[in-house]
C-alpha cells in the first residue's frame, strides 16, 4: 500500500488549511489550541478555538482523503498544479493513426477508408478509465474538426449509454468548451467560446486559472501546437492493438522533438495500452 501514499515532499510541503502531519495528530492539536485559547480568552474563547481547530482538521482530512482516492484511481502520484493543468487525451493505433476511430464515416478526409477501428477494441477497463478522466475535467478545448464531430454526437445530449446519462456526455454538456477556430462564428453547442486568434496567449490565460483541468480530446494539430508552445502538462495515450496503415497520425514524419516522463502504464485484458506522460524538455541524443 505504500505506493498509494503521497511522497514525503508532498506530505511536508503541501500548502493548505492544515498540513497532513497535523491531520494525523488532530486530537493533540485540537486539545493544545483549546488550552492556549482558554488561557488567553477564557472558557468561551477556548471553545471557539476548538471549533476552529476542528473545522481546520475536517478540511485537512477531506483534502487528504480526496488526494488518496484520486491517487488510488489513477495509480500514480497526484501532482497538485497551482494553475489549471492541460491534459491531452488521444486514441491511436499501433502505427500512430488517430483518424476516424469512432465510426466508418466519421472522418473520410484524405480518402481515409478504414474508420471505426477503435470501437471493436474498446473494452470495459478502457471505458472505466476514460470515464474517470472525463469526470475530473473542468473545461474542454478542441480543434475545429474534433469540435464539429463531438458537437454533432455528444452535443445532442442523448449520445452514448443510457441516452446521454453517462460520464462522458454529462461532462461534455455541463462544462465550458473552447474551440480554436478562425472561421467558426456562431457555435451551436451551448457554453462554447471560440478562440479565434492568438491561440497560445489565450490558452495560457485559461491555464492561469487556479487549479482544475483543461482537457484536449482528439485535435491532433492543436495538440502539436500546444506542445510547441510548452502548454501541455500531461499526455494520456490509448494505444490500440491494431495497425491501420493509412490516415492522419498524431505525430507526423517531421515535427518538434520532446522528451517524455512516463508516469503510468497499464494494459487492459483486450490489449489496449494506457500510458500517462509528462513533457520533460528536449530529448538527449547519443553522440
Amino acid at each position: 500500500m505504500h505506493e498509494l501514499l503521497p511522497p514525503a515532499a508532498l506530505l511536508g510541503d503541501e500548502p493548505g488549511p492544515l498540513q497532513h502531519g497535523d491531520v494525523l495528530l488532530h486530537s493533540r492539536e485540537a486539545h493544545r489550541v483549546g488550552l492556549r485559547e482558554s488561557r488567553d480568552r477564557g472558557l468561551a474563547g477556548g471553545a471557539a478555538a476548538q471549533d476552529v481547530a476542528a473545522r481546520r482538521i475536517r478540511q485537512g482530512t477531506e483534502q487528504l482523503v480526496d488526494r488518496l482516492i484520486r491517487q488510488f484511481i489513477y495509480n500514480h502520484p497526484v501532482v497538485d498544479y497551482p494553475d489549471m493543468r492541460l491534459t491531452t487525451i488521444t486514441h491511436i493505433s499501433l502505427d500512430g493513426v488517430m483518424q476516424g476511430l469512432g465510426a466508418g464515416d466519421e472522418d473520410r478526409s484524405g480518402g481515409f477508408e478504414r474508420g471505426g477501428w477503435a470501437i471493436p477494441l474498446f473494452d470495459d477497463e478502457a471505458e472505466a478509465f476514460l470515464d474517470e478522466v472525463f469526470g475530473r475535467a473542468d473545461a474542454f478545448l478542441f480543434g475545429r474538426k474534433t469540435y464539429d464531430i463531438f458537437a454533432a454526437s455528444w452535443g445532442t445530449g442523448s449520445w452514448g449509454a443510457n441516452q446521454g446519462d453517462n460520464p462522458v456526455s454529462v461532462a461534455l454538456n455541463t462544462k465550458p468548451k473552447y474551440v480554436a477556430s478562425s472561421t467558426l462564428t456562431e457555435p451551436v453547442w451551448a457554453d462554447t467560446t471560440v478562440l479565434s486568434d492568438d491561440l497560445a496567449p489565450a490558452v495560457a490565460e485559461l491555464k492561469a486559472k487556479p487549479e482544475g483541468e483543461l482537457q484536449v480530446h482528439g485535435s491532433g494539430a492543436l495538440i502539436r501546437s500546444l506542445m510547441d508552445n510548452d502548454l501541455v502538462d500531461e499526455i494520456i495515450l490509448f494505444t490500440y492493438p491494431v495497425v491501420i496503415g493509412q490516415g492522419t497520425r498524431l505525430f507526423p514524419d517531421i515535427g518538434s522533438d520532446t522528451a517524455l516522463e512516463l508516469i503510468e502504464s497499464r494494459s487492459t485484458a483486450g490489449g489496449l495500452i494506457i500510458q500517462v506522460y509528462r513533457p520533460a524538455g528536449r530529448p538527449d541524443y547519443a553522440t
